[in-house]
């Protein structure tokens, strides 16, 4: 995504609204440029971004849509995201084929970046970033229902029901691998605990019976042994976890 004004400098946004579907915007630069804007909202959700003044770069446009969605939409989760950006249409019908495009490239993002993360063992970024990808899904069916019909519809809604599906897959590989992970080392802190115990156990035996180490050699033999069975569990429960994570 492009950088907006306002991570390079600072500015201001002066406004008018003669009702509550229609703006007129002035946007002035610290370094000095200025640009006009007309703004309006369309009963079908979509918003007509006209400069009036000016010929603004695309950063500036983005900083206008940015300004026009706040006004209107502050989501929970990703209030400062822009799911979609702004395209450059001359009729609406260009714009609806902007916004696709826009859906078509997130299905392929939101399966590559996911089986990076998986292959990463990032697995909580993996269901975050899972999660965010169905609900654009669904965000991406409701758009193809507002603004297509007839057999376009349909193919266009079996594509992102399609990814939906493929990414709830991916979603239940993540869970399986987090299931495992955590298995795997709530059994090694159990083993630690385990080998921690009997250490102190045999000490204390071995402390009460007054006898020199270096001549009792049966209680002695004893003590070694049980330390080395619990060396033995910890060992056995990291090379589980080395040889889960190579195979994956």
């Amino acid at each position: 995504m492009q950088e907006e004004i306002k991570d390079q400098y600072d500015y201001d946004i002066e406004y008018t609204h003669e009702s509550r579907d229609k703006w007129e915007l002035t946007l002035r630069t610290e370094r000095g440029g200025e640009f006009q804007f007309e703004v309006k909202l369309k009963d079908n959700g979509l918003i007509r971004i006209e400069p009036t003044g000016g010929d603004p770069p695309y950063d500036v446009v983005l900083t206008i849509y940015r300004f026009i969605r706040d006004v209107y939409h502050e989501h929970i989760h990703h209030s400062g995201d822009l799911l979609l950006l702004p395209v450059e249409a001359s009729t609406e019908n260009d714009a609806v084929e902007g916004i696709l495009d826009q859906y078509r490239r997130k299905v392929v993002f939101y399966h590559r970046i996911a089986k990076d993360l998986i292959d990463l063992r990032r697995y909580d970024d993996a269901k975050e970033l899972i999660l965010a990808g169905r609900g654009e899904m669904q965000y991406a069916k409701a758009f193809i229902t507002l603004f297509t019909t007839g057999q376009r519809k349909e193919d266009l809604i079996r594509i992102f029901e399609n990814s939906d599906t493929s990414l709830e897959v991916l979603m239940e590989k993540v869970n399986t691998y987090s299931s495992w992970r955590e298995t795997l080392w709530r059994g090694a802190f159990s083993a630690v605990v385990t080998a921690f115990f009997i250490f102190l156990t045999e000490l204390d035996t071995l402390s009460g019976l007054n006898f020199e180490w270096q001549l009792d050699l049966p209680f002695r033999s004893i003590f070694l042994c049980s330390l080395l069975s619990a060396i033995s569990v910890i060992v056995f429960w990291i090379g589980l976890l080395i040889f889960r994570r190579g195979r994956r």
